[in-house]
């Protein structure tokens, strides 16, 4: 089975956040994980803006870019998504939510595939919408049948 995995949950593979040690058990599932070419700039960021809130050190912040540099590279597919800039701005439109969580959706709908987020409220928008049934929790990963 494919994945398709949002920021919310590469930022917990990086910075100790509630649910980490499921993020990291996704990650390590063997299953082919998908992200958009916006993935890294995106998980880049909350970990630099922790660190600008002083809640990581600079030390913690050059590990974190590294070992998100090994895992884009080592274990993730990286899918470019100019093709569904149009997509992803109707989602957004018709979910009032952010552009780039739409991204991942979209990504996961052109694929077939579910989205992994950790992004509660982004799960509950889509399920309300045309769009259910794509978008699951890191919480509820047994509704896909994976070992967690």
């Amino acid at each position: 089975m494919r994945l398709v995995l949002d920021a919310s949950i590469g930022a917990k593979w990086l910075i100790e956040e509630p649910d980490s040690r499921l993020a990291e058990k996704v990650l390590n599932l063997g299953e082919a994980l998908i992200v958009p070419d916006l993935f890294a700039i995106e998980v880049a960021a909350a970990v630099t803006k922790r660190y600008r809130a002083k809640q990581i050190t600079s030390l913690q912040l050059d590990i974190a870019l590294d070992r998100l540099d090994t895992i884009i590279f080592g274990a993730l597919v990286v899918e470019s998504t100019s093709r569904l800039v149009a997509r992803s701005a109707r989602m957004s439109r018709d979910l009032h939510h952010s552009l780039y969580d739409c991204v991942y959706l979209a990504l996961a709908e052109s694929l077939g595939t579910p989205l992994v987020t950790a992004d509660r409220t982004f799960v509950r928008k889509s399920v309300a919408s045309e769009w259910s049934g794509i978008a699951i929790g890191l919480d509820e990963l047994s509704r896909l049948a994976l070992p967690t």
